[in-house]
């Protein structure tokens, strides 16, 4: 991974950033190199619940890592504030509580403004490209009076194309519209899955076929077109799809006759290994149930097949 702690202090030294444009380039920064650590949630061995919140990550380490380090909303914070106090930005931790696992948030002091930032939040967002949600876009905290400034989606737009932190010009939200025009009505999806495979008979398709090319298409195709050079970790992943599913399935394919949702993301305890973790996606069709799993090798869903589905077909992607 691209990343050194210290050419990142060393860079937001410069003169050429203001003050929030340092603690905006930090949050960025940080929050591609590290992930959430899942097993704080999931994890079976309830002792892991406190040596994961309390564990010290020391910046002097960072660059050690080889891949994404998993942390709680506690190191993200306190990573966070140390980077920043070194380069001049007044910084602070709020929520920490001894004995207690309170949600951490990062506390940013410039001039008479005061930002609330919850990096850990944005992991996902961050590392995907969408806009952020928690970089000074909160009031108030929960347990806490104090009262905060806010910067509007425009203001952190022009930061961030001023920090040349936003990737082609467009937020990962701006892609979701344009694909939404193709997923979202079904002759439009057609001609996009009959542009990526040419072979295939699109006039014979029914409604379950179309909700399964959909998910082909966003667990394959979407994958590995933006996936492919910086991989997320499973947390990341699943906030991921979780939007992708939510905004390309039109409400009739995301729910049954009676309303009720029929997909699910899980995390499900190993139960033979108390710190492992499985991710699933899981849909429900009239003729088939269709089943997606993570896998932490790829760093992907994967399809599972049931070799007795009525349904299955091979990749439509594939030609």
């Amino acid at each position: 991974m691209e990343f050194d702690i210290y050419e990142l202090i060393e860079e937001l030294k410069k003169e050429k950033y203001t003050e929030i444009e340092k603690a905006r380039k930090a949050y960025i920064a940080i929050g591609k190199r590290l992930a959430y650590d899942e097993l704080f949630i999931y994890a079976m061995d309830y002792r892991y619940e406190d040596e994961a919140y309390n564990r010290y990550l020391d910046i002097n380490h960072i660059n050690d890592f080889k891949s994404k380090i998993k942390v709680t909303c506690k190191q993200g914070a306190e990573v966070l504030v140390e980077v920043l106090n070194k380069v001049g930005v007044k910084a602070r931790n709020i929520g920490y509580e001894k004995d207690k696992m309170n949600h951490i948030s990062t506390v940013v002091e410039i001039g008479d403004k005061k930002y609330v930032l919850s990096i850990t939040k944005d992991f996902a967002n961050i590392q995907k490209g969408f806009r952020t949600h928690y970089f000074a876009q909160e009031t108030e905290m929960d347990g806490s009076e104090e009262k905060f400034d806010t910067l509007t989606d425009a203001e952190l737009e022009a930061i961030d194309l001023k920090n040349g932190d936003l990737k082609y010009g467009i937020y990962m939200d701006d892609v979701i519209k344009l694909l939404k025009k193709d997923f979202l009505n079904d002759e439009n999806f057609k001609e996009f899955v009959k542009g990526v495979n040419p072979d295939l008979d699109i006039s014979t398709l029914k409604r379950e076929q179309i909700i399964k090319y959909k998910l082909n298409c966003i667990f394959n195709y979407i994958t590995n077109h933006i996936d492919k050079n910086d991989k997320m970790e499973s947390y990341e992943t699943y906030k991921f799809y979780r939007i992708l599913i939510s905004e390309l399935l039109t409400k009739e394919e995301k729910t049954d006759e009676n309303g009720r949702k029929r997909y699910k993301f899980d995390f499900i305890p190993d139960k033979y290994d108390a710190f492992k973790v499985q991710l699933l996606f899981k849909m429900k069709l009239e003729n088939e149930n269709i089943c997606y799993e993570y896998s932490d090798k790829e760093k992907k869903f994967v399809e599972k097949i049931d070799e007795n589905n009525k349904l299955s077909d091979k990749n439509i992607l594939e030609k």
